[in-house]
């Protein structure tokens, strides 16, 4: 049996990712969430997203993780941010979400969006959250389970896995 390589840190880069699979996309805008720039976005469909709602994408290869980074649009009432959701990953992609075998790595996350929390990135606030084990996979998957305060949609402006070194 051949031991599984795991890609050193640096050299995993975004351009290598694919957004695989969105459960509602308002426009086109899953390439948003990977693009590194912290004044685009994804969303889903605006005003009456069927919860839950959620992104695959594809690492390029197999790694091991520490955790994610998640980037919202500066609070406001209607910035769709999360009010629970969940991290899962997976070791390849079964060519749908419902046939891959995923794993949960971080259950009913919650952010809260107001004045002084988060990392300030331009308009945006960034949270980071640390899974209780160092995680391996290829694929790994947000799901919004449940909406924040004052919004019915979701939304996120940049997604980064941090990789274990």
């Amino acid at each position: 049996m051949t031991p599984v390589q795991f890609v050193p840190v640096s050299f995993l880069e975004k351009s290598s990712f694919t957004v695989l699979m969105v459960s509602e996309d308002e426009g086109d805008t899953k390439a948003k969430l990977i693009d590194g720039d912290y004044k685009t976005f994804w969303n889903s469909k605006w005003w009456g997203c069927t919860f839950p709602c959620y992104f695959s994408i594809d690492l390029s290869e197999k790694t091991a993780m520490s955790g994610v980074s998640l980037a919202f649009r500066d609070y406001t009432p209607s910035s769709g941010h999360p009010g629970k959701f969940n991290i899962y990953v997976a070791d390849s992609w079964d060519g749908s979400d419902a046939a891959t075998t995923w794993t949960k790595v971080l259950s009913d996350g919650t952010v809260e969006l107001k004045s002084g929390s988060g990392v300030k990135k331009g308009s945006s606030l960034e949270f980071t959250f640390q899974f209780s084990n160092v995680v391996y996979g290829k694929i790994i998957k947000y799901e919004v389970t449940e909406p924040g305060k004052d919004t019915d949609f979701a939304s996120m402006v940049e997604f980064t896995p941090l990789f274990d070194n």
